[in-house]
C-alpha cells in the first residue's frame, strides 16, 4: 500500500512526500530479504525493483531524479 501511495503521490506532483517510496521499498526488501532463496520470482524481481528504488531516491541520485522527474 505504501508504494501505491507513493506512486500516486507522483502523479499528483506531491513534493513533500519523498521519504514514502524509501520507506515503502525498505519495508519490502524486509518482508522479502529473510525468505530470499523460498519466495517466488515475482517477489525477487520486486525485490530488485526496491533496490533500484532505493538507489536512486538516495543521495547523491535523489536530487537529479527528482529533477528529472519535475519533483
Amino acid at each position: 500500500m505504501v508504494l501505491v501511495g507513493s506512486g500516486i503521490s507522483l502523479l499528483a506532483r506531491l513534493r513533500g512526500l519523498p521519504w514514502l517510496p524509501i520507506g515503502g521499498a525498505l519495508m519490502s526488501l524486509l518482508a522479502i530479504i529473510p525468505w530470499w532463496n523460498t519466495v517466488v520470482p515475482g517477489a525477487k524481481a520486486g525485490g530488485l525493483f526496491d533496490l533500484i528504488t532505493l538507489i536512486a531516491l538516495l543521495p547523491p541520485w535523489r536530487e537529479q531524479v527528482m529533477a528529472y522527474l519535475g519533483l
